[in-house]
């Protein structure tokens, strides 16, 4: 793939099999610390210490679009309200065959301009 894919998570475990998976997949799979490269789609997991949706809502703050897709489990009203509110496309856990790869394939392309 050409593009990259920053995966947010404090799981370890979650972390280190996401990364796996989606290095296998041909993602260019990127460190947390790169979060604001430009292109790269964002996984964060929203049980990450501060809560995955808040860092994505201080991302659009500070002006970054990148596609996310915020992996939740049980997501309750509110939390959809919020996430659309944002752009935020949700994964429930636990992800299901190539359910986030296809996500991310099809994902728009945060450097794509219209002309």
């Amino acid at each position: 793939m050409d593009r990259p894919v920053v995966i947010v998570a404090s799981d370890p475990a979650l972390l280190s099999s996401l990364r796996f998976a989606l290095s296998v997949e041909g993602f260019d799979v990127r460190e947390a610390d790169d979060i604001a490269h430009p292109g790269a789609s964002l996984v964060v997991d929203q049980d990450r210490v501060g809560g995955g949706l808040a860092l994505v809502a201080a991302l659009r703050a500070a002006g970054n679009s990148a596609p996310v897709i915020l992996l939740v489990t049980h997501p309750d009203r509110n939390l959809r309200t919020r996430a659309k509110l944002l752009g935020v496309e949700l994964l429930e856990k636990p992800l299901q065959r190539d359910d986030l790869s296809r996500l991310l394939a099809t994902s728009p392309d945060p450097l794509a301009r219209a002309e």
